[in-house]
């Protein structure tokens, strides 16, 4: 274990120098007196990468492949004893007391029902509504008003939080769902979908953010190319993008202070984060080296990881999530995918509508916000010239529209 504390230590010395990557992923759109107008990830593909089809599809392939795994009974146990591990490890273990119990146990039931359920019906009745056509083409509209691709808007002020096009299309696409199918079992797969996907393209936006927000902190601002008035305009664009669609008052304070709400937003994370890093010795034997703003590399008697400064393990806890182990490095993957598909399951086990929507929470609060982090260490393990960890970084998102670029 101590040769990998020792390895990701040389990193920090011995890798090149990565601002060819950051060139690599974003792109600068100026205006003609040469101010900076938008921030873009140049992987995006503008529509071409956001395929409602794709991502259809993906979901059935990934269904039909844990279906034909499960028919082993000894596969599916040892699923199930994994998600159950996972709720009560260190890392995830309950901090309080019967807290999330009832929705571990429907998460479980779902994985186990998901296993037998007949889908074939589901899917069909979904694909002859041409739902999944009608869905692709209401995004192309709202991607016509707000492009996909944009992470910044440097010189717009309240421009995310004015766009709401996204918005729109979810709730075009769920009238559509109530209006056309009246099985539940149907109308709860295609919900699935709707929600699912907008989320994912959020949360490709955010990736891209966290690795932008990286190389700010590593380098300066002439050497990304930039002034340093230009960082911290998109700095602040990037914070408010995530401002909350009933955030009114908090848009109005992000107009008011432009040119320091961004860097204000991260710098009180970062002190968080500084005092997470404090408290990991009282859980981990040994504390290495920081891993850019939002992570740091722990090691027990056990096994070595990385863990996340900004994220816990899930809701019920207040550990740090774990990005990487390095004894077990599809540990983190497998857990995510499982808690994935449990949550479609959800659409096809008798439980109350208000234990579906409990459950569905612990689920997200298992991956969505340590995936979109997680865009940070992706950016530290490129700019050190380790592509292959960041490959692994960006395949256990579950994100199928960043595996795709």
């Amino acid at each position: 274990m101590r040769l990998v504390t020792g390895l990701l230590l040389l990193l920090s010395f011995s890798a090149l120098s990565g601002v060819e990557n950051f060139e690599k992923r974003f792109k600068f759109v100026r205006n003609a007196d040469g101010s900076l107008h938008t921030v873009k990830m140049k992987s995006a593909r503008s529509m071409n990468a956001i395929s409602v089809n794709g991502f259809w599809q993906s979901l059935k392939r990934e269904i039909q492949e844990f279906q034909d795994a499960a028919k082993n009974r000894d596969r599916l146990n040892e699923d199930l004893k994994r998600i159950e591990e996972s709720l009560r490890s260190e890392e995830f273990s309950f901090s309080g007391g019967e807290k999330g119990l009832e929705e571990k146990e429907s998460l479980k039931k779902s994985l186990k029902n998901l296993r037998k359920v007949d889908l074939k019906e589901v899917f069909a009745q979904i694909e002859k509504s041409e739902f999944i056509k009608k869905f692709q083409a209401k995004l192309k509209e709202a991607f016509a008003f707000v492009d996909p691709a944009i992470i910044a808007r440097p010189d717009h002020s309240s421009f995310f939080y004015k766009r709401n096009a996204g918005n729109q299309v979810a709730k075009w696409a769920l009238n559509f769902i109530n209006d056309r199918f009246s099985s539940v079992p149907v109308l709860n797969t295609a919900v699935f979908v709707v929600n699912k996907l907008m989320k994912f393209v959020a949360d490709k936006r955010a990736f891209h953010q966290n690795i932008f927000l990286y190389y700010t902190e590593v380098y300066s601002a002439e050497e990304l190319g930039m002034t340093k008035e230009e960082v911290d305009q998109v700095v602040s664009s990037i914070f408010e993008s995530r401002i909350a669609l009933t955030g009114f008052q908090e848009s109005k304070a992000a107009q008011a202070n432009w040119m320091n709400y961004g860097f204000d937003k991260f710098y009180k994370l970062v002190r968080q984060a500084n005092a997470k890093r404090r408290s990991l010795e009282k859980v981990y034997g040994g504390v290495g080296a920081r891993l850019g703003y939002a992570f740091n590399f722990v090691e027990d008697d056990r096994s070595s990881k990385i863990v996340n400064l900004f994220e816990k393990a899930h809701m019920f806890t207040s550990k740090p999530a774990v990005a990487f182990d390095f004894i077990n490095p599809a540990k983190v993957l497998m857990t995510r995918n499982l808690v994935y598909l449990a949550q479609l399951g959800l659409s096809f086990v008798p439980l109350p509508g208000i234990v579906k929507t409990a459950a569905n929470a612990v689920a997200d609060s298992f991956y969505c916000d340590q995936g979109k982090t997680e865009g940070a260490l992706v950016g530290y393990f490129e700019d050190k010239g380790e592509q292959k960890f960041a490959n692994l970084l960006i395949q256990q998102s579950v994100n199928p529209f960043l595996m795709a670029q």
